[in-house]
């Protein structure tokens, strides 16, 4: 366990994410893995979190189950832009948010500050819960989206949004799920092939932060990555069924090259631990033709922005000029 943590300090971090809940029945070396990297990120988040505070006129509509088992696994919130409540109509963008955290950390009330954020640009926002590793796969993971994705189609007549315009994002691992769904929503023989064949939708556009995107190395037991548990637990996760995959539906280079993508947007900064995998997408994007847009920030000197940065810390002027990017990105798909 980090040091100093108190019981409070584990109390408010399980306000975010689970600790051992989702736990029991699971082998206890791998157990124990992942609830020492839930404790050591959350205690990173925890002097953040004291910041997070609900957007002034963004309506928010919480614990939406998307799956209908009663499980907070499946459950997913939305915030409007309390204006576009007031006007109606079906023209307000969409972003479907999925969180980040490893894949084994967090929970959609880790992103709202971020969706409510992202909703006052100018967007309804729905934001995802997912089961967990060491619980589930990769491609379980991205079933529970594909499961969000159906309910979110079937749910858009509901609220003044647009039934058209719907994009994706998500940071770090949730960039990672997010660069997934979008390829598997937009190509239906790689749902196919995934097992995953109804997506519900199809994303005009995804904006990805701090994304994972490059496996190998963890596929290959190389012992490198960017976290020692996703390098335990790589054989488990990414399953015989993911790795049995074809190429153009698993590596991310040869996905590019091969599928069918929309226009994505890239953030990163040159301080964050997973840069390379920001610049490697954006780099096999651009030998493909494919239209996108990456934003590599440099910070000032002294001055520390890092991971996820415009998602965990969005009071920085940084994070709001990613946003305004996020915006003008999207509306110029319009």
């Amino acid at each position: 366990m980090p040091r100093n943590l108190t019981p409070e300090d584990i109390d408010r971090i399980r306000t975010w994410t689970p600790i051992d809940e989702d736990l029991a029945g699971v082998p206890e070396e791998a157990a124990d893995i992942c609830r020492e990297a839930r404790l050591a990120t959350g205690a990173g988040d925890l002097a953040r979190s004291y910041h997070w505070a609900d957007v002034e006129g963004i309506d928010s509509f919480t614990d939406l189950q998307y799956i209908d088992d009663g499980t907070t696994a499946h459950q997913l919130d939305l915030y409007l832009p309390h204006d576009a409540v007031l006007r109606g109509g079906n023209t307000l963008p969409v972003y479907i948010d999925i969180h980040g955290g490893g894949f084994t950390y967090g929970s959609k009330e880790l992103n709202r500050n971020f969706c409510q954020h992202l909703a006052a640009k100018g967007f309804a926002v729905f934001s995802l819960n997912y089961r967990l590793m060491p619980t589930v796969t990769f491609l379980e993971q991205l079933k529970d989206i594909a499961a969000a994705f159906r309910w979110i189609a079937g749910h858009l007549a509901d609220y003044p949004v647009s039934q058209e315009a719907v994009f994706i994002t998500g940071d770090s691992a949730g960039g990672a799920l997010g660069f997934y769904a979008t390829a598997l929503a937009s190509n239906p023989e790689f749902a196919q092939a995934a097992g995953i064949p109804e997506w519900g939708l199809v994303p005009r556009g995804a904006a990805l932060v701090s994304g994972l995107y490059d496996f190998q190395p963890m596929l290959d037991n190389e012992g490198t990555g960017p976290a020692t548990f996703l390098n335990l637990l790589a054989d488990d996760f990414w399953d015989q069924r993911f790795r049995s995959l074809e190429p153009r539906f698993r590596d991310y280079a040869t996905m590019v090259a091969e599928l069918d993508l929309p226009p994505i947007y890239l953030c990163t900064s040159s301080d964050d631990f997973i840069e390379a995998d920001s610049l490697l997408l954006g780099a096999a994007l651009a030998r493909a033709g494919k239209r996108f847009e990456i934003q590599d920030w440099a910070p000032a000197p002294g001055v520390t922005l890092g991971h996820v940065f415009p998602v965990c810390v969005t009071w920085l002027p940084e994070s709001d000029q990613v946003l305004e990017r996020i915006k003008e990105f999207s509306y110029r798909l319009l």
